[in-house]
């Protein structure tokens, strides 16, 4: 929760006398901002009325290849059927080569309240995945709870008409604004422009505010007038809806059964799989006891886990990094607390990343492979993980070892140091070929969306990388999946060699002959 907030009389005491000056209406337009550079945003999207091209009434943000994400006011009387979807557009009066075009397939609220305007989000399923590029990308999400600072800088968009009698602008706006924590309430961000009449307005609803690089808020509506001095401009605030974001969206994405015969039925009772990462039920391990366990993170928060296996190449989960500039993301190794400063770190930026087929509407092939632009300094603390060989994999009902820094349980904080938890191999209810299932005899424990890509350590060699889960975190009914190594060794070894500046000394499986 952002900092500074009124009670929830106050907050409900000032919306009543707002209305009673003019009540709120739904946001839209960008007053007293100024032209975008063309595809500056590459996040932004229109949504527009099929039969009428160029008929834009609401913006979006596209999150995943295949989910917008708007306010949820923005289809309350509108048939999503009727609805096109326009990316890589900056003029929408000209017919622009990087425009894609989507219809939808289907859309998610969550428990909108129209008159209160609450939870003001929803998340709209294309047709199709995007074509990613420079002129069409991925926004990036905060993490779950996470709040924003009153004087936070951030930036608001969208094609809105550039003042209440104003016409519409035929390219994107976007304008400079600061977050007020004040008479705001815990599911909205709140922003001004300071001393002067600027800000969002009615009719382009839906579209992003953006903060430190990060999708903070959907534009949602304002109180009285466009550009108030004396109201701040309500946005719904994206990181109370983090989680329900991934799952809803991973959810759709991933077919919702598998079986033992590595054959899909096409109608499953079983739970949709989300992605891994969290370790519920584990307990903190021993500092630098696991030394080849890497962190991704972004602009120093950690979103998944990775293993060291060469001294400039990390193996991780393929979708961790599906859609991402991956040259914003720094490898961390020699880390155990993440909340301090520790001098055993070694940080390192992403020179390319290595994909094998990865399919993320069925989480196949769920490996990356990221070279370092530099090489690790091996001692005490940073040292490569040992691969099983070329299709040596592992037994029913072996013990294993899973880890990360994933949070302690669906609704409970991040941890601050590295967690462990002891699984058991399982071959029921697993693609073979395809997946490493793991369950905790007994006990409800596993590993959860959040932390996917961390090591699944068997014997002494990483078998696994964590990808995915069913029925929920920890459920004790269905298995944890992890990417299975030994079915990539050979790709894996091909790709080190080919690239390494430090071909002979990457311990492997003893008994592969491979060095």
């Amino acid at each position: 929760m952002a900092r500074n907030h009124p009670s929830p009389c106050w907050v409900h005491l000032f919306l009543l006398l707002a209305l009673a000056f003019g009540g709120a209406v739904q946001a839209s337009q960008i007053v007293g901002g100024h032209e975008a550079q063309p595809h500056s945003r590459p996040y932004m999207a229109s949504l527009q009325l099929s039969r009428s091209p160029g008929s834009h009434f609401c913006g979006g943000t596209l999150i995943h290849p295949r989910f917008v994400l708007t306010a949820a006011h923005c289809l309350q009387d509108i048939p999503w059927q009727l609805v096109t979807v326009v990316l890589g557009a900056h003029d929408l009066q000209s017919q622009e080569p990087e425009q894609q075009k989507f219809t939808i397939v289907q859309v998610f609220q969550n428990n909108y309240n129209p008159e209160e305007n609450l939870n003001d989000i929803l998340l709209i399923q294309l047709n199709r995945p995007a074509s990613l590029g420079e002129k069409v990308a991925l926004a990036s999400l905060p993490q779950q709870g996470q709040s924003l600072s009153q004087g936070t800088q951030c930036l608001a968009m969208g094609w809105g008409r550039l003042g209440t009698r104003a016409p519409t602008p035929r390219v994107l706006q976007e304008l400079n604004v600061t977050v007020v924590t004040f008479l705001c309430r815990e599911h909205n961000v709140c922003t001004l422009v300071p001393r002067r009449a600027a800000g969002i307005c009615f009719g382009d609803s839906g579209g992003p505010l953006i903060c430190d690089g990060f999708l903070h808020g959907v534009d949602s509506f304002v109180i009285r007038e466009c550009a108030s001095l004396q109201f701040p401009d309500f946005f719904a605030r994206v990181s109370m809806y983090v989680d329900w974001i991934h799952m809803t969206v991973w959810s759709r994405v991933v077919l919702p059964g598998f079986s033992s015969s590595g054959v899909e039925p096409a109608l499953s009772p079983t739970p949709c799989p989300v992605l891994a990462s969290e370790i519920v039920g584990g307990r903190p391990a021993q500092a630098h006891a696991w030394p080849f366990m890497a962190s991704l993170q972004l602009r120093r928060g950690h979103f998944c886990g990775a293993t060291l296996i060469a001294r400039n190449f990390v193996m991780s989960a393929a979708h961790c990094v599906n859609g991402l500039n991956f040259r914003s993301v720094q490898v961390v190794l020699g880390a155990h607390n993440l909340r301090r400063r520790e001098p055993t770190r070694q940080i390192f930026s992403v020179q390319r990343v290595f994909e094998n087929g990865f399919d993320p509407s069925r989480l196949v092939n769920d490996i990356v492979i990221i070279q370092l632009n530099g090489s690790a300094t091996i001692n005490t603390n940073v040292q490569v993980a040992q691969l099983p060989a070329q299709g040596r994999g592992v037994d029913n009902g072996t013990p294993c070892l899973a880890m990360g820094w994933g949070r302690l349980g669906t609704n409970r904080p991040l941890p601050s140091v590295l967690q462990e938890l002891n699984v058991t191999v399982v071959t029921n209810l697993c693609r073979r070929g395809l997946n490493v299932c793991t369950m905790v005899p007994r006990r409800r424990a596993g590993i959860c969306f959040g932390d996917s890509g961390g090591p699944l350590v068997c014997n002494g060699l990483v078998q696994g990388i964590d990808s995915f889960i069913r029925g929920g975190c920890g459920s004790g009914l269905f298995p944890d999946a992890f990417a299975p190594v030994a079915e990539f060794a050979d790709w894996i070894n091909s790709i080190i060699r080919s690239h390494d500046d430090h071909p002979d000394i990457h311990p492997r499986d003893p008994e592969s002959g491979t060095s």
